[in-house]
């Protein structure tokens, strides 16, 4: 469990307790399944979590290209980029195909 996952558990299953009768139907739940309850909903999160740094790095990679692109275009004295060309700096870049 990340200590981030657990710390949103936390704060989930208190603002539970402030509900009207949640409280009581969550304290009526078995220790053991409170346990697995919080450990599954820890996990989702985790999931979700990891796949927004996926996207973060993808959006970093997409940028790191853009970047370069830019500099290609206006580096070189306005020279007229190409889309071959520019496919050839996406490609020694490692950017998508």
């Amino acid at each position: 469990m990340k200590k981030l996952s657990k710390n949103i558990i936390l704060d989930i299953i208190k603002d539970l307790m402030d509900r009207k009768g949640l409280s009581q139907e969550w304290d009526m739940i078995d220790k053991d399944i409170q346990k697995e309850i919080k450990q599954e909903w820890c996990e989702i999160i985790d999931n979700h979590l990891s796949n927004v740094e996926d996207e973060l790095e993808t959006e970093k990679e997409h940028s790191n290209f853009l970047e370069q692109l830019l500099k290609a275009l206006y580096g070189s004295g306005w020279e007229y980029l190409t889309i071959s060309k520019a496919n050839e700096i996406r490609k020694s870049l490692g950017g998508p195909e």
